[in-house]
């Protein structure tokens, strides 16, 4: 099914090269029980509670270590509304081939396996993973439920022992159960996971997943540091209430984001190598914006020895980052950055490319008083919330999550 999204008035061209996901239906019955799903004590190691600047990760290469159990969680606070779940069966569309420069292969088609893990109605409360997955495999999860935070491994997780090549994920939503009364420095401590961690080789694809209430949103890794071998193309996700980055790129994988919202994001995206390292990323190398919504979103923080409400910003970047091109997107702001205004400058070199929605074009929805505070690359910045309230509402109608 092929999704409208309202916000650009010319549709960018994409290429599909497969009509179909091979997403099972309702009446279809769950694959046998696949061997390579493992307890998810191995996704990601411990990661120490010293000091980090807010948005940043501790330990890029955790993974495989087992974490010891962290102390539990305070009792969660009750939601402060009902959280919008997609359909039973998620359509998965945006599973396009081509965007841009970045080629990826298609999640259905001839040539790939369809692996559906649990029943749809089924509701997780431990870690989802497949360590070592085959080659061209589409995990479909829609329709499944996972309520597997606070932890300290990413809730649902492939490719975490060895890499396969060109893995795809769909659907599946996590609710997670985050106190929101605590501060943002523990459970970046204490349970660093994300909603979604996907490891492989040539491209990954995430789509359709719903996320609610967890540290970080959705998290891409190659194979190796800096190893240049895969792609990612994310559309369709919906992220809400992500205490830390919505997406952690920290191996600075190129890729595609597409037609997702993002609707609170501590951190939008970060793409910050851990402890002080670096590494050049191909000239040729993007990260593409795509019909993106991302709000950012205040959480507690600790700053002086006192609990204040606050966000980071849009981009937490370094020299290692990708070349950003910004198309038809619309972020928004609500306050100067716990970490500066430096901060809140939108990567250097950016692109804004708005040739596909000259008459609604790109838009910073700033919310904190006076003149945005840093570089915007050229975007267009308006203190009219409404800009990006309709924009979240046509986002959520065109995607099922309204009537």
């Amino acid at each position: 099914m092929k999704r409208t999204y309202k916000l650009a008035t010319v549709s960018l061209a994409v290429t599909i090269a497969s009509s179909g996901l091979g997403v099972l239906s309702s009446t279809d019955t769950p694959s046998a029980p696949d061997t390579r799903v493992e307890a998810a004590a191995d996704d990601e190691g411990a990661r120490p509670g010293g000091p980090a600047v807010s948005g940043s990760d501790p330990d890029l290469d955790g993974d495989g270590a087992t974490a010891p159990t962290p102390a539990p969680a305070p009792a969660p606070a009750p939601a402060p509304a009902p959280v919008p779940v997609p359909p039973p069966t998620s359509p998965g569309s945006g599973t396009g081939a081509e965007t841009g420069a970045v080629t990826l292969n298609p999640c259905g088609g001839t040539g790939r396996s369809t692996v559906r893990p649990q029943s749809i109605g089924t509701t997780l409360t431990t870690q989802w993973v497949v360590k070592d997955p085959q080659d061209d495999a589409t995990y479909d999860l829609s329709g499944i439920t996972s309520t597997a935070y606070p932890a300290t491994n990413s809730v649902f997780a492939v490719g975490t022992g060895t890499a396969a090549a060109r893995t795809c994920i769909v659907g599946g939503t996590i609710l997670g159960q985050a106190d929101d009364s605590q501060t943002w420095s523990y459970y970046h401590d204490q349970f660093n996971a994300a909603c979604v961690k996907i490891i492989a080789t040539e491209s990954m694809q995430v789509h359709d997943v719903r996320c609610d209430n967890v540290e970080d949103g959705i998290k891409p890794q190659e194979n190796g540091v800096n190893a240049n071998n895969a792609t990612f193309l994310v559309t369709g996700t919906y992220l809400s209430r992500i205490r830390d980055d919505c997406m952690e790129n920290d191996y600075t994988v190129g890729g595609v984001l597409r037609d997702n919202l993002w609707e609170q994001c501590n951190t939008g995206i970060s793409e910050r190598p851990s402890s002080d390292r670096s590494w050049p990323t191909p000239a040729s190398e993007t990260l593409t914006l795509d019909r993106m919504l991302i709000g950012l979103y205040e959480t507690p923080h600790v700053e002086g020895g006192e609990v204040v409400m606050g966000e980071n910003a849009l981009f937490k970047w370094s020299e290692s980052g990708n070349r950003v091109v910004i198309k038809c997107s619309v972020f928004k702001v609500d306050s100067v950055s716990l970490n500066g205004t430096d901060s809140m400058a939108l990567p250097p070199g950016t692109v804004v490319d708005d040739s596909a929605c000259p008459d609604e074009p790109s838009t910073i929805v700033w919310l904190g008083g006076g003149a945005y505070p840093a570089d915007t690359a050229g975007m267009r910045v308006v203190s009219d919330r409404s800009v990006w309230d309709d924009a979240v509402s046509r986002w959520k109608t065109d995607h099922g999550y309204l009537p």
